[in-house]
């Protein structure tokens, strides 16, 4: 009995022994299957978009630009003011990525984007003199900056090796800051004699009130593209998206946010990643 009783126990030591060398192979193999595996599926890169806001005021005021002409007709004067010629809003972003499985990537991604050429519908302009020259009240000066701090979920329907296509959704907050100005522009006008006969025109400004407002705002991200292989462990992404953020506080008049539940922005960016 005691025989038979020793050699069973070396029967399940010798079981548990294989159990515990067949769990250590299978470990180390999966280890090694996993770190190839893993090899490029991190990756970090940057981007450039061209973007427009949309919707209500705020996008009334911060949509695509390419030239700024603050001059304005008001009560028999012309208001002349240089134009400049330069896109707006601009967008740069960096993303960081993980891909999950052969269909689903997770990002990171934060971008700044800029507007300082806002276009002011109603300036609520106003006259007057000051020792005899001329001066005008305006509206002036209104621009934007955001910052959007995204968690993206990336799918791709048919696997990145059979298809470059995606779909894209996530979430987040934006840090949005709107400002504007209160101007004041001084006519003031000098008499030219021969051979141009005339007033020569230089108009003076100088800024009256200047009024700002920001806060972080929740909201959600849609978009689709194309992913692309460039070379080595290089690759690229070209993508529409949606932007859609909830004010959480009241903004106040004159800043175009008074009058807007929801701010929106579609952006079409070029992508460059690095794999690693």
């Amino acid at each position: 009995m005691i025989l038979i009783n020793y050699q069973n126990r070396f029967k399940i030591k010798r079981i548990i022994i294989g159990i515990f060398l067949l769990f250590f192979v299978q470990k180390t193999v999966s280890a090694q299957t996993n770190f190839e595996d893993n090899e490029n599926k991190l990756y970090f890169g940057v981007g450039v978009s061209l973007s427009s806001f949309i919707g209500g005021n705020f996008g009334d005021r911060f949509k695509i630009r390419y030239s700024q002409d603050e001059s304005y007709y008001y009560d028999n004067y012309y208001y002349y003011e240089e134009p400049s010629y330069s896109i707006a809003p601009f967008q740069f972003s960096l993303t960081g990525g993980y891909n999950i499985s052969e269909k689903i990537s997770l990002e990171l991604e934060t971008s700044l984007i800029t507007h300082n050429k806002g276009e002011i519908k109603n300036r609520d302009i106003t006259a007057g003199y000051d020792n005899g020259i001329r001066y005008t009240d305006a509206y002036d000066r209104a621009s934007t900056l955001s910052i959007p701090m995204i968690a993206n979920l990336k799918f791709y329907p048919s696997g990145r090796k059979n298809s470059s296509f995606y779909l894209s959704a996530g979430g987040g907050y934006v840090y949005l800051k709107e400002s504007i100005e209160r101007t004041r522009t001084f006519r003031n006008s000098t008499y030219t004699g021969y051979p141009y006969y005339g007033y020569y025109y230089n108009d003076i400004k100088q800024t009256l009130e200047y009024k700002s407002q920001g806060q972080w705002m929740p909201g959600l991200k849609i978009a689709t593209g194309m992913n692309f292989d460039l070379f080595g462990m290089f690759n690229g992404d070209v993508e529409l998206s949606y932007f859609g953020f909830k004010p959480t506080e009241s903004f106040q008049y004159p800043l175009s946010l008074s009058a807007n539940s929801l701010v929106q922005s579609i952006n079409l960016t070029s992508k460059f990643f690095f794999r690693f």
